[in-house]
């Protein structure tokens, strides 16, 4: 018996005839592909890095690798206030940017992040400061999220923390200020929309920092949260 052959047009035509027959599965099928490609545009866009930027990270990484600078708690608990007391002041439309509970979770991302020591990322990664932000976040959040959806925040840090030339600010200083990092990782949990836990609710708080600031592609786990909280900060860390 004759095996048929089919040629790759016929059966995309076959194909394209069946689906035709179906509007409803089809336009399914379109949606998923609309939504994978957006987002591995975006993953890529994220991910991205020109030769200028690779060339930049290089050096960062030389300079700020390694042990790093340590930072007491007091240190960190300043910079955290500080940081949330300079937004909410410019913010004043939209509350709770400054709260008991913003500023604990912001001190335990530090610590899980960092263990308290400013630094460049150890491994292939390019985070960076105490809270390693990373750069396509820093980048993302800096050009995207706090330029254009929050324009007098934007105007306000490029006048107090920019560069006094032209006013921008560098990855680099998110390691240089603890001000300025404590800012970018707060508006990375507003950004995400979801509501901060109180802060006696470490196993709350922590599953937030997972989902939103460490990620399932990160290396933080919700179960160590409290554990390094309380090395870190003592008995009283989860009433803190």
């Amino acid at each position: 018996m004759r095996r048929r052959k089919f040629g790759v047009k016929k059966l995309v035509g076959r194909a394209a005839k069946w689906l035709s027959r179906r509007p409803f599965l089809a336009c399914c099928i379109a949606l998923f592909a609309a939504f994978a490609f957006v987002g591995n545009c975006s993953k890529n866009a994220y991910n991205s890095r020109t030769p200028g930027e690779r060339a930049y990270l290089k050096i960062l990484r030389k300079k700020y690798g390694g042990y790093g600078r340590v930072v007491d708690v007091r240190s960190a608990e300043s910079a955290i206030a500080q940081a949330c007391a300079f937004i909410a002041a410019v913010e004043r439309d939209t509350p709770d940017w400054d709260t008991p509970d913003a500023r604990n979770l912001l001190l335990a991302t530090a610590i899980m992040e960092s263990d308290l020591r400013a630094r460049f990322q150890d491994s292939v990664g390019d985070a960076i400061g105490l809270f390693q932000v990373e750069y396509g976040t820093y980048r993302d959040l800096w050009r995207r999220a706090i330029r254009y959806k929050h324009p007098e925040l934007y105007k306000a840090m490029r006048r107090h923390f920019g560069d006094a030339e032209n006013g921008e600010i560098k990855f680099e200083d998110l390691q240089r200020n603890d001000i300025v990092g404590a800012m970018f990782a707060r508006i990375k949990y507003f950004e995400s929309g979801r509501k901060i836990p109180p802060s006696d609710d470490t196993a709350a708080q922590a599953k937030l920092y997972k989902e939103v600031y460490n990620t399932s592609a990160g290396r933080g786990d919700v179960s160590v949260f409290e554990k390094k909280k309380r090395a870190k900060l003592g008995a009283s860390a989860s009433s803190k």
